[in-house]
């Protein structure tokens, strides 16, 4: 369940389904299963969220901190390992329990807030939300 403003599906009307293929079975590609999909007040929050949230190279973390790498789920760093150059590059090893992540130096990583951090993000998306339009843009009166 998403904080942004959503709708019912308009493909598959909200049931979460669609027609039928073989590897996917009836799942709607346009709502991925979920339901419902953002409006364009809720996409334009999502994207004003995930513009305040940071990033940094991987040399830049230290132990302790929380990383978000593409899809994977939020780490936190255990022990960093510095590791031998591969094709002249040199490699940096984050280790966060027993997955380690091996990154050149100046590879970016999304930095994952604190749940409180996170929190006054969210809010201060909200209230964006809240001064845009049916249409997602910025109203032009308060």
């Amino acid at each position: 369940m998403s904080i942004f403003e959503t709708e019912p599906c308009t493909r598959c009307g909200g049931s979460g389904s669609y027609s039928y293929c073989e590897r996917f079975g009836t799942t709607c590609f346009k709502c991925r299963g979920n339901k419902v999909q953002f409006t364009p007040r809720g996409k334009a929050a999502l994207e004003y969220l995930r513009a305040l949230l940071t990033s940094k190279p991987a040399s830049e973390f230290k132990v302790g901190e929380t990383y978000k790498f593409g899809r994977d789920n939020p780490r936190t760093i255990t022990k960093l390992m510095y590791g031998d150059k591969v094709n002249g590059v040199p490699q940096l090893t984050l280790v966060s329990g027993d997955y380690g992540l091996n990154v050149s130096f100046d590879t970016m990583l999304h930095v994952f807030p604190s749940n409180e951090e996170l929190k006054v993000l969210q809010d201060k998306a909200l209230k964006f939300q809240a001064t845009l339009t049916k249409a997602g843009s910025p109203r032009k009166r308060a």
